[in-house]
Formats: structure tokens, sequence, C-alpha cells
């Protein structure tokens, strides 16, 4: 009886001109954002009592009706910030 000398169970090399795989990059590791507003948000508020105290600073300096104080007021603050 003849004895099988090759060993079935090695793998075999891959020949030289094969493509060696890449390896993957690692994914980036993110810190959890706190929750809340956005930065852009983070800015403070318009109230209403903010433009109620400008329009007044306003009519006291100036005059003029209600309606364009509040409305020349509230411009005045949004474009401040």
């Amino acid at each position: 009886m003849a004895k099988n000398t090759q060993n079935k169970s090695a793998p075999t090399p891959a020949p030289a001109s094969a493509p060696k795989a890449q390896a993957q990059p690692k994914a980036a590791t993110l810190e959890p954002k706190p929750a809340g507003p956005t930065p852009s948000a983070t800015a403070k508020q318009i109230t209403r009592d903010d433009i109620a105290r400008a329009a007044y600073f306003r009519w006291q300096k100036h005059g003029g009706d209600e309606l364009s104080n509040w409305i020349a007021a509230e411009h005045e603050l949004r474009a401040a910030r």
C-alpha cells in the first residue's frame, strides 16, 4: 500500500501577483454631542421684554407710534446679534 505524502489540510500560499487586502481604516470614535441647542442657537434669544424695553427707550428718545417703534427696536436688536 502506498502512502500519500501530501498534506491536504495545509493552505496553499497566494501567488505573488495577487493583490493584498488593504486594512480597513478604523472608524473614528466620536464623542457624543451634548443634548441641547446647536451652537448657532446658543446665542441669547431676543424676548418680547427685550423688544418692549428697546421700543420704550426709542419712544422716549424719538417719539412716534407704538408699532413703528416696536418694529424698529426688533430690527435693531436682531441686527446687533
